[in-house]
């Protein structure tokens, strides 16, 4: 089983404000635009049978910016030990 939260404190995201020499992108937002704390939340579970890991989790993120929705989507992993 697998449960993690965690609280990121977001000073400067390059993702959504733009490059640091680009500030006039009319596709980027504002420091005011954005949340500072986002809210990372995750739960699953893990299987392991010999040399096969498989497992699959929920994962929840508060929103990133004002007027943006929260996400929440399902993860599937499949890992080979060698």
């Amino acid at each position: 089983m697998d449960i993690s939260s965690r609280i990121k404190l977001v000073g400067y995201n390059a993702t959504l404000q733009g490059g640091v020499f680009h500030d006039k992108d009319p596709h980027s937002f504002t420091q005011s635009d954005l949340n500072n704390i986002v809210f990372e939340h995750k739960l699953g579970i893990n299987l392991m049978r010999h040399w096969i890991q498989l497992g699959m989790a929920a994962n929840y993120t508060s929103q990133e910016f004002i007027d943006a929705k929260s996400h929440l989507y399902g993860t599937f992993k499949a890992t080979f030990l060698l």
